[in-house]
């Protein structure tokens, strides 16, 4: 689980970076799209997009951040869902 501070975006890119073998962390970063910070919901959906961009759950979740109020989480993630694709 991704504990709340300042850390998290940083572990959501770190995460990202991993790629599949963070497979583990999905549950924590679908958890974080819903996050008030911008900047950590973005980074969110990029790892997941890197993670497991195929997974319905991940693919419902990106759905959702596609239509978000921030444009940098509305682009991070209909990349991810093009990673998916």
């Amino acid at each position: 689980e991704l504990r709340s501070g300042k850390n998290q975006t940083s572990a959501a890119k770190a995460l990202g970076k991993i790629g599949p073998d963070a497979a583990t962390a999905v549950g924590a970063l679908l958890g974080t799209l819903k996050a008030p910070s911008k900047v950590l919901r973005a980074a969110s959906a990029t790892a997941l997009g890197r993670i497991a961009p195929q997974r319905p759950d991940v693919r419902a979740a990106l759905e959702g951040a596609a239509k978000d109020d921030e444009p940098s989480v509305r682009n991070a993630a209909s990349v991810a869902l093009d990673q998916g694709a």
